[in-house]
C-alpha cells in the first residue's frame, strides 16, 4: 500500500509540473519534510499546530504592497499559476490537502485561513512565496526564481479570494 501512496504522489507532482517535485525522493524514502519545529502551518492558522504568530516579514518584504491592479484577469492569471505551481502541495482550493504534501511535516498551510490572518499583508505573503518556507520552518520551497515578480502579486489576487 504504501508503494502505491508513494506512485500517487509521484504521478500527482509529475502531472502537475509543480516545483513540490524536489520533494519527492525524501518522500519515497518515507521522511517527512520540513524543520520539526514551527512551520508556516500553525503561524499562518493552518493545520498544523500552534505558533509564533507574532513573525513578520524581512525588509523589504515588510513595506511591499501589491502593484498588480486588482482585476478579474490577474486573478485568473493568479488562479492558473496556483494550480500550476501550488496545488500539488495546498489542494486545489488552499487547504493544505494536497496529496504532495500529506507526508510533509509540518502539513501545507491552509491558504483559506492564512489569508485571513493579521499577518498576512501583502509583502508577507510575497515573503513566503519568494524566499520559501525555510524561515518559517515548513518544506515549502522558494518560488523567487521560477515565479515572475508580477505573477507572484497575480498569485496573491488569486489567494486572496480563497
Amino acid at each position: 500500500m504504501r508503494r502505491r501512496s508513494a506512485l500517487v504522489l509521484v504521478l500527482t507532482a509529475a502531472l502537475t509540473q509543480s516545483s513540490c517535485l524536489m520533494m519527492v525522493p525524501g518522500l519515497l524514502a518515507g521522511r517527512t519534510m520540513g524543520g520539526g519545529g514551527m512551520g508556516m502551518m500553525g503561524m499562518m492558522g493552518g493545520m498544523g499546530n500552534g505558533m509564533n504568530h507574532s513573525q513578520t516579514a524581512p525588509a523589504p518584504y515588510d513595506k511591499m504592497l501589491n502593484p498588480v491592479p486588482h482585476s478579474a484577469a490577474a486573478v485568473a492569471q493568479g488562479a492558473q499559476i496556483f494550480q500550476a505551481q501550488c496545488a500539488t502541495c495546498h489542494g486545489p482550493k488552499g487547504l493544505g490537502d494536497g496529496l504532495a504534501g500529506l507526508r510533509l511535516s509540518p502539513r501545507p498551510a491552509n491558504l483559506s485561513q492564512v489569508v485571513k490572518s493579521a499577518h498576512a499583508k501583502d509583502g508577507h505573503l510575497m515573503w513566503v512565496i519568494s524566499e520559501g518556507g525555510r524561515m518559517p520552518g515548513s518544506a515549502m520551497p522558494p518560488f523567487k526564481a521560477s515565479i515572475g515578480e508580477e505573477d507572484r502579486w497575480r498569485l496573491i489576487h488569486y489567494l486572496r479570494t480563497l
